[in-house]
């Protein structure tokens, strides 16, 4: 997310840097790739935490709020991420970073949040079961969505309130519990919000498919319904709220779904190939090639017939999940890289899951897909990295600590988004939000 807004902040002109003030998340792996990655594009970070960050240790290292190995607590500063259980924060918690420290060079506050998808997603539905013990079998009695519930009863009673939300989730979150509720805070708190449906290829012209749910949700206060984007509707809820105002529907209408963000799908270039986003040195590096490549017993298996293979040269590639390299079905495309003929192109086209037909028996037979040993690999995690739009490489681009090792970056990335299209929503958010500013100062008062 942060990426994705300083892109957006670049994308409307604003001179000032985003200053990231506070930042949460669960994974002390998260948060040490995000502090190495602060600390080289910041000169003036603390070098003990920076190389505590890059490694040396048994895990990614320490940072700051967490216990360096002598066990004393290290202090955190301020936009210091920290692994603190969302569900802990108080509304104070929430408002002060916005009022501490003085003026911040941003005139606009934004919260980005990606709550846990797995409440929402296709296998949740079909089990029927609350997983993570929640007990119940609806998405607001799992467990995992306990932190988001909190921000949405919290959000209401701010002493300072983002002036921007935005959020990425499954599509079909939007059909949840979870999301009535999301969507009844903010219409407690005075926020109109729009809602997307988006995916990297078609957005911002990415050959990688991960179609998500996006929201931006904008704080428009006491100040009347302005003149509707000639693109996009922004939802306001209080119609719908009842009489007494305690945050209940009387019949909550299904949101306006936007599959198209003005400047973003219709400027958006066909994706190019594949091959643009590969390591250039990878095919010098045979520790790392030999570490990709895909495991002989894994080919000739049954699994591998549910493998997503694609060329350099193809223009498309699966959505990597958390799951990429523990299984093979439904978690991310694998490269190709050996000879190509139609007899290789037959037996990898993509085929409708409607047409497959899969012969188990002919399968073993044939030894699978054993013969094509050596020239299959997965991604390595900063091809996953490129083709999810962040900007790898360079003096202060992205990258993994030394110590992350590539099942750990492939579970971070399959629990990231895709930076250009949440840059795309952020860019929304934030003009709206000038926008809604420019007409409260115009129907003030004037002294």
């Amino acid at each position: 997310w942060g990426y994705a807004v300083s892109d957006a902040m670049c994308r409307i002109g604003e001179a000032a840097a985003p200053v990231r003030v506070a930042a949460y998340d669960h994974s002390d792996a998260a948060n040490a790739v995000l502090w190495h990655n602060d600390g080289r594009r910041n000169p003036g970070a603390d070098p003990d935490l920076l190389r505590d960050a890059d490694g040396g240790g048994d895990d990614l290292g320490e940072v700051p709020g967490g216990r360096g190995r002598r066990g004393k607590r290290k202090k955190r500063k301020p936009g210091d991420p920290a692994s603190v259980s969302i569900g802990r924060l108080s509304a104070e918690d929430l408002s002060s970073p916005w009022t501490d420290g003085g003026a911040l060079p941003a005139p606009t506050r934004v919260w980005c949040m990606s709550p846990p998808c797995q409440p929402h997603t296709r296998q949740r539905a079909s089990s029927g079961s609350g997983g993570g013990g929640g007990g119940g079998g609806t998405d607001d009695a799992d467990a995992r969505s306990d932190s988001f519930l909190h921000l949405c009863a919290t959000l209401s009673s701010l002493r300072r309130k983002p002036d921007v939300v935005l959020l990425e989730n499954v599509v079909g979150f939007e059909g949840s519990r979870c999301c009535d509720v999301w969507r009844l805070a903010l219409a407690g708190a005075g926020y109109e919000a729009a809602h997307f449906h988006l995916d990297p290829t078609g957005s911002a012209g990415l050959p990688n498919e991960r179609p998500r749910y996006y929201c931006a949700a904008v704080l428009c206060g006491g100040t009347p319904p302005v003149a509707e984007d000639a693109a996009i509707t922004w939802e306001r809820l209080r119609d719908v709220l009842d009489a007494e105002g305690d945050g209940t529907a009387r019949a909550l209408p299904p949101p306006r779904i936007h599959v198209r963000v003005p400047g973003g799908n219709r400027a958006a270039p066909p994706p190019p190939p594949v091959a643009d986003f590969l390591d250039a040195d990878l095919p010098g590096d045979a520790e790392k090639l030999a570490a990709l490549c895909l495991p002989r017993k894994l080919l000739v298996g049954t699994a591998a017939w549910c493998l997503d293979v694609v060329l350099p040269s193809d223009a498309r590639s699966a959505c990597f999940t958390r799951s990429y390299g523990a299984f093979a079905r439904g978690t991310g495309s694998v490269l190709y890289t050996g000879p190509v003929d139609d007899t290789v192109r037959s037996r990898i086209a993509l085929v409708r899951p409607e047409e497959r037909e899969f012969d188990a028996e002919a399968w073993r037979e044939t030894g699978g897909l054993g013969d094509m040993e050596g020239h299959l690999r997965y991604f390595s995690g900063t091809e996953i990295a490129r083709l999810m739009g962040f900007p790898v490489g360079g003096g202060d681009g992205f990258e993994f600590p030394r110590s992350c090792a590539i099942r750990k970056q492939w579970q971070l990335l399959g629990n990231s988004l895709n930076v250009r299209v949440a840059a795309l929503v952020a860019e929304v958010g934030i003009e709206r939000a000038r926008y809604n500013r420019d007409v409260a100062e115009k129907l003030a008062p004037s002294s």
